[in-house]
């Protein structure tokens, strides 16, 4: 939801997150962003956790190395 925010309007990805329930939803791009910026630290640090782990496939390893 928060990646789909920034998106085009009538882009599929905005399209799948309208079908969510509004909880789940962020009503514009700059508290998406609030809320990625606030979070970003506590991923990035689980992402890390499960490549360690082995748990993350290899696209999700070089995303997290990006």
């Amino acid at each position: 939801a928060c990646r789909a925010i920034a998106e085009p309007e009538g882009s599929t990805a905005r399209g799948k997150v309208a079908g969510l329930p509004r909880s789940l939803r962020f009503p514009n791009a700059e508290e998406a962003g609030a809320w990625l910026r606030v979070r970003q630290p506590a991923l990035l640090a689980s992402a890390r956790l499960a490549v360690a782990d082995g748990e993350l496939d290899t696209l999700a390893r070089r995303l997290v190395a990006a």
